[in-house]
Protein backbone atom coordinates (compact mmCIF):
# COMPACT_ATOMS: atom_id res chain seq x y z
CA UNK A 1 0.00 0.00 0.00
CA UNK A 2 2.98 2.27 0.57
CA UNK A 3 4.38 1.77 -2.74
CA UNK A 4 1.12 2.70 -4.18
CA UNK A 5 0.82 5.87 -2.45
CA UNK A 6 4.54 6.88 -3.12
CA UNK A 7 3.81 5.90 -7.23
CA UNK A 8 0.78 8.19 -6.51
CA UNK A 9 2.98 11.09 -5.19
CA UNK A 10 5.51 10.53 -7.33
CA UNK A 11 3.32 10.70 -10.31
CA UNK A 12 1.29 13.49 -9.04
CA UNK A 13 4.85 16.22 -8.51
CA UNK A 14 6.34 15.20 -11.67
CA UNK A 15 3.08 16.23 -13.49
CA UNK A 16 2.90 19.75 -11.75
CA UNK A 17 6.31 20.74 -13.66
CA UNK A 18 4.49 21.83 -16.63
CA UNK A 19 4.64 20.95 -19.99
CA UNK A 20 8.62 21.40 -21.52
CA UNK A 21 8.23 22.91 -25.25
CA UNK A 22 11.05 22.57 -27.93
CA UNK A 23 10.78 26.06 -28.78
CA UNK A 24 10.61 29.34 -27.30
CA UNK A 25 7.46 30.97 -29.12
CA UNK A 26 6.67 33.84 -26.53
CA UNK A 27 5.36 36.21 -28.43
CA UNK A 28 6.23 35.57 -32.09
CA UNK A 29 2.83 33.31 -32.46
CA UNK A 30 0.30 36.22 -31.44
CA UNK A 31 2.91 39.14 -33.88
CA UNK A 32 2.29 36.62 -36.60
CA UNK A 33 -1.54 36.77 -36.02
CA UNK A 34 -1.70 40.30 -35.31
CA UNK A 35 0.32 40.77 -38.90
CA UNK A 36 -1.73 37.95 -40.62
CA UNK A 37 -4.88 40.21 -39.42
CA UNK A 38 -3.45 43.43 -40.63
CA UNK A 39 -4.17 44.90 -36.90
CA UNK A 40 -0.19 45.23 -36.50
CA UNK A 41 1.82 47.04 -39.71
CA UNK A 42 4.49 49.10 -37.93
CA UNK A 43 7.56 47.11 -39.35
CA UNK A 44 9.80 48.89 -36.66
CA UNK A 45 7.95 47.54 -34.16
CA UNK A 46 7.84 43.91 -35.46
CA UNK A 47 11.56 43.51 -35.62
CA UNK A 48 12.25 45.52 -32.65
CA UNK A 49 9.49 42.85 -31.42
CA UNK A 50 11.12 40.11 -32.50
CA UNK A 51 14.63 41.14 -31.28
CA UNK A 52 13.85 41.15 -27.94
CA UNK A 53 12.21 37.74 -28.38
CA UNK A 54 15.51 36.51 -29.75
CA UNK A 55 17.53 38.36 -27.11
CA UNK A 56 15.47 36.97 -24.52
CA UNK A 57 15.97 33.50 -25.49
CA UNK A 58 19.66 33.65 -26.43
CA UNK A 59 20.47 34.91 -22.83
CA UNK A 60 18.29 31.55 -21.40
CA UNK A 61 20.06 29.57 -24.20
CA UNK A 62 16.28 28.51 -25.56
CA UNK A 63 15.70 27.57 -29.38
CA UNK A 64 13.48 29.82 -31.40
CA UNK A 65 10.78 28.57 -33.80
CA UNK A 66 11.03 27.14 -37.39
CA UNK A 67 10.42 29.88 -39.56
CA UNK A 68 11.51 32.81 -36.74
CA UNK A 69 14.61 33.90 -38.35
CA UNK A 70 13.18 33.22 -41.73
CA UNK A 71 10.03 35.77 -40.90
CA UNK A 72 12.55 38.47 -39.26
CA UNK A 73 14.70 38.36 -42.30
CA UNK A 74 11.75 38.82 -44.53
CA UNK A 75 10.70 41.87 -42.25
CA UNK A 76 14.25 43.54 -42.88
CA UNK A 77 13.96 42.73 -46.14
CA UNK A 78 10.35 44.97 -46.24
CA UNK A 79 12.35 47.98 -44.26
CA UNK A 80 15.23 47.72 -47.24
CA UNK A 81 17.97 46.26 -45.18
CA UNK A 82 19.23 43.33 -47.22
CA UNK A 83 22.15 42.11 -45.48
CA UNK A 84 20.24 41.88 -42.09
CA UNK A 85 17.61 39.57 -44.36
CA UNK A 86 20.27 37.68 -45.50
CA UNK A 87 21.96 37.53 -41.81
CA UNK A 88 18.59 36.22 -40.77
CA UNK A 89 18.30 33.42 -43.65
CA UNK A 90 21.51 32.23 -43.07
CA UNK A 91 20.59 31.69 -40.23
CA UNK A 92 17.31 30.25 -40.71
CA UNK A 93 19.48 27.96 -43.04
CA UNK A 94 21.79 27.33 -40.51
CA UNK A 95 19.09 25.79 -37.39
CA UNK A 96 16.88 24.17 -39.76
CA UNK A 97 18.54 22.95 -42.65
CA UNK A 98 15.19 21.31 -44.13
CA UNK A 99 14.10 25.14 -44.84
CA UNK A 100 17.08 25.67 -47.18
CA UNK A 101 15.07 25.30 -50.40
CA UNK A 102 12.68 27.65 -49.46
CA UNK A 103 15.29 30.31 -48.11
CA UNK A 104 17.16 29.98 -51.43
CA UNK A 105 14.21 30.79 -52.99
CA UNK A 106 13.50 33.65 -50.70
CA UNK A 107 17.41 34.73 -51.15
CA UNK A 108 16.68 34.77 -55.24
CA UNK A 109 13.33 36.67 -54.97
CA UNK A 110 14.80 39.11 -53.11
CA UNK A 111 17.53 39.47 -55.52
CA UNK A 112 15.52 40.01 -58.36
Amino acid sequence: MKRVILLLMMLLLSACGGPKTMYVWDDYEPGIYSILKKEDTDLSKQICNLEKTLQRSQAKGQRLPPGFYAHLGMLYGKSGDTAKMNSYFRMEKQQFPESSAYIDFLMKEKKA
